[in-house]
């Protein structure tokens, strides 16, 4: 996991699983982890992902592209949770961002 101090506060992000999605349009969506501290309630974070694959050939890789925009509020109260016996700080803030990179006949590998 990456983390940079980021606006106001400080955003950690992990990938943990990439797998496809078939149907009228495949898709190769990416699951992740996201931490967020330090961010005031409401505020939020759009995730485009830039997607490439390594060692395709010999050392070589290919930019597959941009994932479809993901719009992630950092900055929330949570309610109607259980008691934790270590709860995270009131400032920070947890998600799994699954993005979705389209891919099909037309796509291009640059």
């Amino acid at each position: 996991m990456n983390s940079a101090l980021f606006g106001e506060g400080t955003l950690a992000l992990g990938w943990t699983e990439v797998h496809g999605r078939y149907g009228l349009g495949s898709s190769l969506v990416i699951n992740g982890e996201l931490i967020a501290k330090g961010y005031r309630p409401g505020a939020l974070l759009e995730l485009t992902v830039e997607v490439s694959a390594w060692e395709l050939a010999k050392g070589h890789h290919a930019n597959l592209g941009f994932t479809t925009p993901l719009p992630v509020v950092l900055g929330y109260v949570p309610t109607g949770q259980w008691v934790m016996d270590h709860p995270p700080p009131p400032d920070q803030t947890t998600a799994s961002p699954e993005v979705v990179l389209s891919i099909g006949a037309d796509s291009r590998c640059t």
